[in-house]
């Protein structure tokens, strides 16, 4: 990867997300009294557990692209293990209307994991992240998201090993969307003739960082639109219109920079500068 004033940052392009590629809400755990925000569905992990939980639940419970399970699991972290304390399900929109499955009510289920101090999720293991205060860094896509305080622990057979914690921020700067509407704004599409009326996808990859000014600069540049004949692809740095998107690119700065996690970075993950006429115009 290229770098320059010793930031490298990751700027991605996805160019389809699938359909349920949306923000899911997370389970929610509580560690020494204090609730967390689980960034994570470990039920959903282990394939046979999720269908027979998703079985056991009304059919008439609220599904929502925000959460394709229909329910949220509450964990406590007693000792060293994570412990299943309760699964709540909306059957009317309503808190107070919410079922309730407890770990009784789910031995069945759960049998295998299921002893005197209640449901250990020995089936888990791995990392899992959970997060409190305010939001720092948002994709719309599953739990591609990060808050101010975060930890992420280290899990095997339901059992915390280790465990990591993390103060997050970001440094002020143009944040994916105000980069679009710059980019529409400052592009000299009357210059191409040949874009006119079409949709446009710009992709860049391996991007580095100024530390001075926080301007990006990159390696891969594609430019792609589509035609009656087909999809036109443009690689070639020295092509005009690649040429073009690179220099206003450049010369959008300063951007948000994320500290995230021990990490600095630049990530606009699950998204593409895709523009629209109707855009061309509305800017």
């Amino acid at each position: 990867m290229k770098t320059k004033g010793g930031i490298a940052v990751v700027f991605f392009f996805m160019l389809s997300l699938v359909a349920r590629a949306t923000g899911q809400t997370g389970d929610r755990i509580s560690v020494n009294g204090e609730e967390w925000i689980l960034l994570a569905k470990p039920i959903e992990t282990d394939t046979l557990l999720s269908k027979q939980v998703r079985d056991l639940l009304p059919e008439d419970r609220v599904i929502s692209t925000g959460n394709w399970s229909g329910y949220t699991a509450f964990w406590e972290l007693k000792g060293d293990c994570l412990y299943l304390q309760r699964i709540e399900v909306e059957v009317t929109g309503r808190k107070e209307d919410n079922m309730i499955f407890t770990p009784e009510s789910l031995k069945g289920i759960f049998a295998p994991y299921y002893g005197q101090d209640g449901i250990c999720a020995a089936w888990v293991s791995g990392n899992l992240r959970m997060g409190k205060g305010a939001l720092v860094q948002y994709h719309h896509m599953g739990f591609s998201r990060n808050y101010e305080t975060e930890c992420v622990m280290k899990l095997e057979d339901g059992k915390m090993k280790d465990r990591a914690m993390f103060q997050n921020s970001k440094t002020p700067g143009m944040d994916l969307g105000e980069v679009k509407s710059e980019f529409i704004r400052n592009f000299p599409w009357k210059n191409f003739p040949e874009l006119e009326g079409r949709h446009i996808g710009f992709y860049v990859d391996n991007v580095a960082l100024s530390a001075e000014d926080r301007a990006m600069d990159f390696d891969k540049v594609l430019v792609y639109y589509n035609t009656e004949e087909g999809r036109v692809y443009i690689k070639d740095r020295n092509h005009p219109v690649v040429e073009a998107f690179t220099k206003v690119l450049k010369g959008l700065h300063p951007v948000i920079v994320y500290h995230v996690n021990g990490k600095t970075s630049v990530v606009y993950a699950g998204h593409t500068i895709n523009v629209s006429p109707a855009e061309r115009t509305e800017i």
